[in-house]
């Protein structure tokens, strides 16, 4: 009995205090001379910021998505890398007079909510802001990247659909995961200061902070990028607790405080809600989750957009210019796309020969062909040649050949082996040699060292570049016996010298181990291919350190 009369007389006494407050407060504004707010005036005010909300943050940006009518348009108002201001909830002067409530995004500005998304309040405005900003801005032109260690994940699984459709990027968890998320958004903030981005813009949404202060500090470096650098970050859990150490502080950041109640606006950089710092003077309700009507109607629509935009046709590869570029410093061919930028491959000093790995069906030879396509399209017969040899199924470089149901042919192709046995194989490469030790004393007699010197002093000279492409090479090499070993010589000379005079290799494979033929030899032959291709199933090509390839799906 003691215990529980004591609880309650600090409980009596708590009660006391409150309206002693209370009573301060009212003494304090009846000596202020406030007057009492004019609820025509409110209604009016409530009303002019409706309307100033409607003209800032038109259709996806304003719009009560939780509305029973109809959705709004996919129109794109604004530019999509300028300040917009974008709805965060409702505000309440009084209980029947809100008004939307925006704060200002991309452009440089960011976002911060001082709880994280394990309040599910601050789980639904982050899934809210996502939908928005991807339905009001043209498909592909935002890039979002999501961290989510605190739920692993969860917080973002009800934009699973945007998921599927391939507009959103599953979430980052794992510490290595957040590394390569910072990562990516530092190297597209230098890409797009450096005029070589892709021209999107980068949204950063944490649905908690990194669990270490130097991943913070990279995070918080973000919002000091700028406008020009196109990220926004909508950081939720900042500022983080103390304990003892200071968090990094952000930039040109509205702050969102949550208390049990509802939710407190900070006042924007550079426009204000107040004039003496204190933000928004009125109650937010932050937004709910858009419905799923809602959701699927958006992935349905950017699905769309994105693969018709990101799909690669043939064509794209082709130069609009036939046999326009000259290989005298190398060879050079797109071969697909990261995004909106080009990927551009070389045959030259640096990468002078490359390994493909990948198992069947991968697409080896769909990328064999590719390349060889966008190579014979860029450069004429008199500076490219191509020695093709196939231990698959014969079949892979007939196109490049006349046959009786196909009678054109490439000319670029110099030998091409459509039924390759291994005795072919080897009498193709002592082909090549010949024609090495034949180059090497032209060089020799013209007193240089390398291909693009002679080329670049002697017009006249006809040495097209060579590319040669052994397609399941591996089949060359087996068994143990003196064909095996052989090829296995030539091959090493080739690519060791090869390159001086202009003869480039790429040899494809599903696997690179096991051949007896090349034990002892794999670092003198493979340390030569500086450039590794990793296909689905090639892992073997790359470091066993590198599993970059390998969660790479079919196609």
């Amino acid at each position: 009995m003691g215990r529980l009369a004591s609880t309650y007389q600090r409980a009596v006494d708590a009660h006391r205090r409150a309206l002693a407050r209370v009573a301060a407060a009212r003494t304090a504004l009846t000596a202020s001379g406030a007057p009492p707010a004019d609820p025509d005036q409110l209604r009016d005010t409530a009303a002019r910021l409706r309307r100033a909300a409607e003209e800032l943050a038109p259709g996806w940006l304003g719009a009560d998505l939780g509305f029973a009518g109809a959705m709004p348009t996919f129109d794109h108002p604004a530019p999509p890398h300028a300040v917009q201001r974008v709805r965060v909830g409702l505000g309440y002067p009084t209980a029947d007079l809100p008004f939307p409530a925006l704060v200002p995004l991309l452009g440089g500005n960011h976002l911060a909510i001082d709880a994280d998304a394990r309040d599910p309040r601050v789980a639904a405005l982050l899934r809210t802001l996502v939908v928005r900003l991807l339905a009001a801005n043209p498909a592909g032109t935002i890039r979002v990247r999501t961290l989510d260690q605190a739920a692993l994940g969860a917080t973002f699984l009800p934009l699973r659909p945007l998921v599927e459709a391939g507009v959103l990027a599953d979430p980052a968890t794992g510490e290595d995961g957040v590394r390569e998320l910072l990562a990516d958004a530092e190297e597209h903030v230098r890409a797009t200061q450096l005029g070589t981005g892709d021209g999107t813009s980068l949204l950063v949404v944490t649905a908690s902070l990194p669990a270490y202060r130097p991943e913070l500090v990279r995070l918080a470096a973000l919002t000091h990028a700028g406008a020009g650098a196109r990220v926004c970050v909508i950081a939720a859990g900042y500022p983080p607790p103390a304990h003892g150490i200071q968090a990094p502080a952000f930039g040109t950041t509205t702050q969102i405080r949550l208390d049990r109640l509802g939710a407190h606006l900070g006042d924007p950089p550079g426009e204000p809600f107040s004039l003496d710092g204190q933000g928004l003077a009125v109650p937010v309700t932050l937004d709910r989750d858009p419905p799923l009507r809602t959701l699927a109607a958006v992935a349905a629509h950017l699905g769309e957009r994105v693969r018709r935009d990101s799909a690669l046709l043939f064509t794209d590869l082709i130069p609009p210019w036939r046999w326009s570029e000259s290989s005298i410093d190398g060879l050079r061919t797109t071969i697909g796309r990261t995004r909106r930028t080009p990927v551009e491959l070389a045959f030259d000093d640096a990468t002078p020969h490359w390994l493909v790995g990948g198992r069947t069906g991968a697409g080896k030879t769909v990328f064999l062909l590719d390349v060889l396509y966008g190579l014979a399209a860029r450069y004429s017969p008199d500076e490219l040649a191509f020695y093709l040899l196939d231990f698959k199924e014969g079949i892979s470089f007939t196109e490049f050949v006349p046959t009786g149901r196909d009678p054109t042919w490439i000319p670029h192709a110099r030998a091409v082996g459509i039924e390759s046995d291994r005795e072919y194989g080897v009498a193709v490469l002592r082909e090549l040699r010949r024609e090495m030790n034949r180059r090497a004393n032209d060089l020799k007699r013209y007193g240089v060292t390398k291909l693009s010197d002679l080329r670049r002093g002697q017009a006249d000279i006809a040495m097209p570049r060579i590319v040669v492409v052994i397609d399941e090479f591996h089949v060359l090499f087996a068994g143990n016996d003196a064909l095996a070993r052989e090829a296995t010589a030539l091959l090493e000379e080739l690519a060791r010298k090869g390159r001086s005079y202009g003869i480039h290799l790429v040899l494809a494979s599903q696997t690179v181990s096991g051949v007896e033929a090349l034990y002892g030899k794999s670092e003198s032959i493979f340390g030569q291919f500086p450039l590794r291709i990793a296909l689905p199933g090639g892992n073997g090509v790359l470091d066993v350190l590198n599993d970059a390839a390998a969660a790479l799906p079919l196609g």
